[in-house]
Order: C-alpha cells, then structure tokens, then sequence
C-alpha cells in the first residue's frame, strides 16, 4: 500500500493524485469522499504511481536549502 502524505479535501467533484518531485504521494479529494474509497482509488492506481515516484528519482537532485547567514 502507498502511503499518502498529503491528503486535501476540497470543494471539487474530481479525485487528483499529484506525485511531487520528492516522490510523495498528494491526494486532493472532494470533501464528502469517503477514505475507504481514497484508499481503493489509490491502491487501483498503484502502478501509476510507482512509476511516476521511479521518474521523480531519476530527475536531477532537489536543490539543498537555503542557508541563511
């Protein structure tokens, strides 16, 4: 199972499943969506995702934090 990290619920009508460049998963949901069916959406589209997380590792590295001096 893909854990989500970043679940948004929202006044939408559509499910959106955001990969971000550091490889975690972001769920943007409408506000009724039960989890139970986040989670079956998920796990439906787990190929997908683990793809999308194998692209996010070959792009170039993040770049380190700004340190302020």
């Amino acid at each position: 199972m893909i854990p989500i990290h970043r679940l948004i619920r929202t006044r939408r009508k559509t499910i959106a499943l955001i990969v971000e460049r550091d490889g975690t998963l972001t769920v943007r949901a409408p506000l009724r969506l039960r989890d139970a069916t986040i989670r079956q959406i998920v796990a439906d589209k787990e190929d997908w995702i683990r793809a999308k997380q194998a692209e996010s590792r070959l792009l170039e590295p993040p770049l380190p934090a700004k340190e302020y001096v």
